[in-house]
C-alpha cells in the first residue's frame, strides 16, 4: 500500500512539473510574439540608394503634413543603407533624406538631399498616407552627373526673422543650381551661425536655393566671373518665405571722440536698431535711429573690442562690424 502511495505521489509531482514547464514555454513564446509585434507596430522602413549602392551614412527625417502645416519631430540614422521608424501614428507623411558622403570636391556624381518620390523640392515631394501596420519604402538620391571645377566661390549666411519659428527640426540644405536651374551640389548651413560656402566653381551663372519644408524660397541668381571670383549671398528667413538680402551695404563704422559714426549711401525709410555687444554676448547699448547718418555716443563704455549690430525691426536688413573702443 505504501509503495502504491509513493508511486501516486511521484506521478503527481512529475505531472505538476510538466505543467510548470509547459506554462513557462507558453510564456516564452507569447513574449517573443509580443516583442515581434511591438517591433513591427506601425513601422516605416526601407533602403536608401545612391546610384546602385546603399547609402552608408546619412539622416532620414519623417515629415508629417496636416492641412499644409509641416512638422518633423522624428529622425533616424541610415545604417548599412537601412532606415526604420516604428510606433508611428497613422496619417500623411513624407520622407526627407540628407546624405553624408565623405568625398572631396572633385567627386561626381554629386548626390543631393532627396524627398520621397525623387524630388529635391518640398513642393514636388510625394506623400504617403500611412494606414496600415508596416510600410516598406525605398528612396534613391537625386544626383548631378557632370564633373565641374574652377576657381570661383559663393558664400553667404542665413538670417532668421525675429518672429520666425518652425516645427521643421531639420538642418537647412543650401542647393547650388546651374544656369538651367538643375541642382548641382549642396551644403548644410552651419547650425551655429547660418554660414555656407561653395568653392572650386567655374565662372558662369548659378542659382542659390535654401530648402526648408513648407517655406517658399525665392532663388537668387548669381553670376561669377574670374575678375570677381567670389560672391556673397545672404538670405532672410521668415515664417512663409526665404528671400535674398539684396544690395547689402558694407557696414564701416568710424570710431572717433567717444562716438561711433555710421554713414549709409541710401536714405533709411525704416527705423534702424543699433546695438553694441561685448565679447561675452551682453548688450551694452541699444538705440533706435531714423537717419542715414547715425552717431552713437559711447562715452563711459569701457575700452575693448565690441560687436556692432544694425538691423530693422523685422530683421530684413542685418549688418555687423567689429569696433575697438579706446575709452577709459
Amino acid at each position: 500500500m505504501q509503495t502504491l502511495f509513493k508511486i501516486i505521489v511521484l506521478i503527481t509531482l512529475m505531472f505538476s512539473e510538466i505543467l510548470s514547464y509547459g506554462q513557462m514555454y507558453s510564456n516564452i513564446v507569447t513574449n517573443e510574439i509580443n516583442e515581434r509585434n511591438n517591433e513591427d507596430y506601425n513601422t516605416f522602413s526601407g533602403n536608401i540608394f545612391y546610384g546602385q549602392k546603399l547609402l552608408q551614412k546619412g539622416k532620414v527625417y519623417l515629415i508629417a503634413n496636416s492641412k499644409m502645416s509641416y512638422s518633423s519631430e522624428i529622425s533616424c540614422s541610415v545604417e548599412d543603407g537601412n532606415y526604420m521608424f516604428s510606433d508611428l501614428e497613422l496619417g500623411k507623411y513624407t520622407l526627407y533624406v540628407i546624405p553624408e558622403l565623405d568625398f572631396d570636391f572633385l567627386y561626381y556624381p554629386k548626390y543631393l538631399p532627396t524627398y520621397f518620390g525623387g524630388a529635391y523640392l518640398w513642393e514636388e515631394a510625394s506623400e504617403k498616407v500611412f494606414n496600415k501596420n508596416i510600410e516598406n519604402i525605398n528612396i534613391s538620391l537625386y544626383s548631378y552627373n557632370e564633373p565641374f571645377y574652377g576657381h570661383c566661390s559663393i558664400t553667404g549666411k542665413l538670417f532668421y526673422n525675429e518672429g520666425y519659428s518652425s516645427s521643421i527640426n531639420i538642418p537647412v540644405p543650401i542647393l547650388l543650381l546651374n544656369k538651367d536651374k538643375v541642382p548641382m551640389d549642396f551644403r548644410l548651413a552651419n547650425e551655429n551661425d547660418g554660414t555656407y560656402n561653395f568653392e572650386y566653381l567655374p565662372e558662369g551663372k548659378y542659382y542659390i536655393h535654401p530648402e526648408i519644408t513648407g517655406v517658399k524660397t525665392h532663388e537668387y541668381e548669381v553670376i561669377i566671373k574670374d575678375n570677381s571670383n567670389r560672391q556673397k549671398i545672404n538670405f532672410i528667413i521668415s515664417k512663409k518665405s526665404i528671400k535674398p538680402v539684396e544690395n547689402e551695404e558694407v557696414l564701416k563704422p568710424i570710431v572717433d571722440n567717444n562716438t561711433i559714426k555710421i554713414f549709409f549711401d541710401k536714405n533709411q525709410r525704416t527705423p534702424l536698431i543699433c546695438e553694441l555687444v561685448d565679447i561675452s554676448g551682453k548688450s551694452i547699448l541699444k538705440n533706435v535711429y531714423l537717419t542715414n547718418n547715425i552717431i552713437i555716443n559711447v562715452s563711459g563704455v569701457a575700452a575693448g573690442i565690441y560687436l556692432l549690430r544694425v538691423r530693422t525691426f523685422d530683421n530684413s536688413i542685418v549688418k555687423t562690424a567689429k569696433v575697438y573702443l579706446k575709452n577709459s
